[in-house]
């Protein structure tokens, strides 16, 4: 820099906003531009907040293609202050690795710990795909979306579980309902308050 001073480099942002809709559904509006506006604009009145702040003030198309992975066409548009979004449906995975429906039962089952070949042979392609599916999961663009469509359970439960971070013992505070992890937390130690404030 002119002035002797480095800056850090800034994260690049998330730029995907996930909307729900089915396979059919969106094969048929999303190569109109015109249907596919009226769905957005119909998305938004219904979810809000999936979408950027800025998104009230108006957007044009910007681009579209079709994924190499899926063959399915993905549209991004342009807000007013210039910066573009991909708008991707519910039905494919991030990074447009699969079909949710696809890997769904296959990455149930390495809940049980079964491995990646087993998969393999089963469901087709190879161990590293279903490697790489499982590990996304990690990434943080798959929690890019928000569910409305279940309830939220009653009786949720609160428990610790330790882990070694740089060798030095830990706690992560979680919060799990129905099978689902809810939240979870590093806490720096077992304490009634630090488990609660994580």
């Amino acid at each position: 820099m002119a002035n002797g001073t480095a800056r850090k480099p800034s994260l690049p942002e998330d730029r995907t906003i996930i909307l729900p809709i089915g396979q059919e559904e969106y094969e048929q509006i999303v190569p109109t531009w015109r249907q596919f506006r009226v769905w957005v604009d119909q998305q938004y009145r219904l979810h809000p907040e999936i979408f950027p702040k800025t998104f009230e003030q108006g957007y044009k198309l910007h681009d579209d293609r079709l994924s190499e992975k899926t063959d399915v066409m993905i549209r991004r548009i342009q807000l007013r202050n210039g910066q573009v979004w991909t708008v991707r449906p519910s039905f494919v995975m991030p990074y447009m690795t699969g079909f949710t429906q696809e890997v769904s039962k296959a990455l149930h089952l390495r809940k049980y710990g079964v491995p990646y070949e087993a998969l393999a042979y089963v469901f087709g392609r190879d161990d590293n795909y279903w490697y790489r599916m499982e590990v996304q999961f990690g990434r943080k663009s798959i929690v890019a979306t928000t569910v409305k469509t279940v309830k939220i359970p009653k009786d949720l439960l609160a428990d610790e579980h330790h882990q070694k971070i740089n060798g030095e013992k830990t706690y992560i505070a979680t919060t799990v309902a129905e099978g689902c992890v809810f939240g979870a937390e590093v806490s720096c130690s077992a304490s009634g308050d630090d488990l609660k404030k994580g």
